[in-house]
């Protein structure tokens, strides 16, 4: 799997494909593998490398993923690059504006995020409803684009959800959500 993974990562950075970072890809790894969520859901799946990670990480535990990604173009090269993986599904989709319903009949234990910067905090409130108890939420590109997710921190603030942010290049990192934070009692001011 190695040697395909280093393919796959080499021809996506040979096209200029916007593609997670070796350290997020590590990191993904290494909390799917603790986790072990069977029913994932990822929102941006560009042209597939993410997707395709996350799939054949859940695949040996008979796991899901669902993928939406908006960008038509890189939607069919997703569906190219991913047949092989007969249990991941991909929609072309804007999670914001279809009902998560017609498409996500489960509860789902991790969610990974990295689509538009500046509407994440618009996806946190739409799969709000689907986390399980124990979900995990990832999003990516946390540091490098702060200053797009505006909308993100508003609806944290609001919320008053905790998170964490880990550092996993020299200038980005990953914000880790877990549902228990979601939904823990607030404090009366």
């Amino acid at each position: 799997m190695t040697k395909d993974r280093n393919t796959r990562r080499e021809h996506c950075e040979q096209k200029l494909v916007p593609i997670i970072s070796k350290n997020t890809q590590n990191y993904i790894d290494r909390l799917l593998h603790t986790h072990k969520p069977k029913r994932c859901l990822e929102i941006g799946s560009a042209e597939w490398y993410s997707t395709a990670r996350i799939g054949h990480m859940i695949q040996e535990r008979k796991g899901k993923l669902i993928s939406t990604e908006v960008c038509y173009p890189a939607y069919l090269k997703a569906i190219h690059n991913i047949h092989s993986y007969p249990n991941i599904t991909l929609y072309p989709r804007d999670i914001r504006t279809v009902s998560t319903q017609r498409y996500i009949h489960h509860k789902v234990d991790f969610v990974f995020i990295d689509g538009n910067k500046s509407q994440y905090g618009e996806y946190i409130e739409k799969v709000e409803p689907l986390l399980s108890s124990n979900c995990i939420i990832l999003l990516d590109d946390v540091i490098k684009f702060h200053n797009k997710l505006s909308s993100l921190y508003e609806y944290l603030q609001e919320k008053q959800i905790i998170y964490t942010i880990e550092q996993l290049d020299s200038d980005d990192g990953v914000m880790l959500i877990h549902k228990k934070w979601i939904s823990m009692p607030k404090v009366p001011k």
